[in-house]
């Protein structure tokens, strides 16, 4: 895979975590302009939440990292697929599905720090077990995993798609908050809300002043 030898060489001459996001989200945005911009929207709200909550800075680092580069898998899927105007099959998401460990992949063959592998493996995982790849539970998923999977899930709400009406950030948390599963942890609803709404708030604000 012409992606994986690149990042690998990258990775070689010794870029670092910053430079190896950067150049994922370039890579990104050169096939797919809207999951670059989502991967953008999710490593910046991560970083706001992680620090909000006062994880120590190598664990910002590392959320940086993994919410920069928690969809490269995506660079595995047929565009045909991911910009689709209109639902995925059955069929096709499932394909979708595969982004996670297609990312995991590329990430060991890259030879990124092991946190960050391990937020991009844990993306799409849920509290209550119904997530993917892997299913885990609770505790099981790392607390980085949480925030970008939170921040991941935020983005694509708030995001206008040909299939999808986007909310407001107030509304999404919300949604979220009145899921039937439980598939965030309560904490990080409430930071998201407090941090990420507030920024809104006064992003606002700042616009009409």
């Amino acid at each position: 895979m012409i992606v994986g030898w690149i990042m690998n060489e990258m990775q070689n001459i010794r870029i670092g975590v910053d430079g190896l996001a950067r150049f994922g989200l370039s890579m990104l945005k050169l096939s797919d302009p809207y999951t670059s911009g989502h991967c953008r929207k999710v490593q910046e709200w991560s970083v706001e939440m992680a620090r909000a909550i006062k994880l120590p800075e190598a664990s910002v680092k590392a959320v940086s990292g993994g919410a920069a580069l928690h969809d490269i898998g995506k660079q595995g899927i047929p565009s045909s697929v991911l910009s689709k105007p209109g639902r995925l099959t059955f069929e096709e998401y499932e394909l979708v599905k595969t982004h996670v460990q297609k990312g995991v992949n590329l990430l060991v063959e890259a030879g990124a720090p092991a946190q960050i592998i391990r937020i991009v493996a844990e993306h799409h995982e849920r509290l209550d077990g119904s997530g993917y790849p892997n299913g885990l539970y609770e505790e099981e998923i790392s607390l980085e995993g949480q925030i970008v999977a939170l921040a991941d899930t935020l983005g694509a709400l708030t995001t206008k798609r040909t299939y999808h009406i986007p909310v407001t950030i107030e509304e999404a948390v919300l949604k979220l908050r009145h899921e039937r599963k439980r598939l965030f942890a309560p904490r990080l609803l409430e930071l998201a809300e407090t941090v990420l709404c507030k920024r809104r708030q006064k992003s606002k604000e700042s616009v009409s002043g």
